[in-house]
């Protein structure tokens, strides 16, 4: 309280306040809670009930609909975000009540997390526009003061389009199971994680086999020839060495790292070994019982020192495959700024006693893949 309140207060007509003291009838509902005491002096709790009279800001927050523009990117809130999945009460819009901006972000954050490709590090590439990326090698060379020095080579440039290729995955549900209360938010983390999982594998497909459309990515398995067996043709583990080496002898090994199959791992797990180099005659251990093979409890570990993640891309019709990069960063995908884009639309029903409309929800990915050094790259069949 000022001086002049204080006085005012006391009695001190000197220091009334001009035109007759405080409009309306002092301070509303009965001056300062709790013995003229400022919330902030108040021994227990901070700010009770909520500081703001009546619960903080009425109306629920942002209003028109959270964060325009797509929301965070890559997630932010895992797996469903506001409680209850979405909008509830969303009724029958157009959309279904399905909050597409929540949902993406959350989509966008969990195909991070499952990608094998993104995981092993490949370079994202972000815009809607084509962008050249070039495979040049620099030459290093020493040379006296005034002399030229080496001349790198020309190498033609490699495009990358994000914006002419569309890699989408559609699911359907239940309308009353998404937009009427209560919303189930474990069943709408499910249909979330579908869509993710089915996004992942089918940008790890692009990275490893490519697309059989005209004109389309083609992936590391349509541009690098396949390892032929080594050794006779049935030890699997020098396969798995004459990868790692001859990927590593041409290109620096800055990034390295395998993407297996489920099958493959297997494969290369039972193998029989004595010494862990060839294949025992008889009475061998398993690769997984030396410290060549180790498991992190998620779908990955080390392999012959270097990491290792398994994706379901990999089985390429009936082939199971190991893929080893010295540098993963060489493998570039590029991608539109929005990352993942969530749409949704209501099923026309058929027919007169048609059931409730389902809830058609399609989660897209506008993208495109290029290698930016071949050499660094390898691959065969376990």
């Amino acid at each position: 309280m000022s001086e002049i309140e204080a006085d005012w207060e006391g009695g001190d007509e000197d220091a009334a306040r001009p035109y007759g003291g405080r409009p309306y009838g002092g301070r509303p509902y009965g001056g300062r809670p709790y013995g003229g005491r400022s919330l902030d002096e108040l021994p227990f709790v901070d700010r009770p009930y909520g500081g703001r009279p009546y619960g903080g800001r009425p109306y629920g927050g942002r209003p028109y609909g959270g964060r325009p523009y797509g929301g965070r990117p890559y997630g932010g809130r895992p797996y469903g975000g506001r409680p209850y999945g979405g909008r509830p009460y969303g009724g029958r819009s157009a959309d279904g009540g399905v909050d597409v901006d929540e949902w993406s972000a959350d989509i966008g954050e969990v195909v991070c997390q499952r990608s094998a490709a993104l995981r092993a590090g490949a370079s994202l590439v972000f815009g809607n526009y084509e962008t050249a990326i070039r495979s040049a090698t620099p030459v290093a060379g020493i040379r006296p003061n005034g002399a030229p020095g080496p001349a790198p080579a020309a190498v033609a440039p490699t495009p990358l389009n994000p914006g002419e290729w569309t890699l989408e995955a559609s699911i359907q549900a239940p309308l009353t199971v998404l937009s009427l209360p209560p919303v189930n938010p474990e069943f709408t983390s499910a249909l979330k994680g579908d869509l993710a999982e089915a996004l992942a594998t089918g940008l790890d497909q692009v990275v490893l086999q490519g697309t059989p459309a005209p004109g389309g990515p083609q992936g590391i398995g349509a541009t690098i020839p396949v390892t032929p067996p080594v050794g006779g043709g049935g030890q699997v583990l020098q396969r798995m060495r004459a990868l790692a080496s001859g990927a590593r002898a041409a290109a620096p090994a800055r990034n390295p790292f395998w993407i297996l199959s489920p099958a493959a791992l297997t494969t290369i797990a039972e193998f029989q070994t004595a010494n862990g180099i060839v294949q025992a005659p008889a009475n061998g251990r398993a690769l997984d019982t030396f410290p060549l093979l180790d498991y992190d409890g998620n779908d990955g570990g080390s392999l012959l020192g270097y990491p290792y993640v398994t994706s379901l891309a990999a089985s390429v019709g009936g082939q199971e495959r190991a893929y080893f990069s010295a540098d993963w960063q060489e493998a570039w995908i590029g991608l539109d700024p929005s990352f993942v884009t969530v749409s949704a639309h209501v099923a026309a029903a058929v027919g007169a006693a048609a059931p409730p409309p389902d809830l058609v929800i399609t989660a897209a990915m506008k993208l495109d893949f290029a290698l930016r050094r071949l050499t660094a790259f390898a691959w065969a069949v376990t």
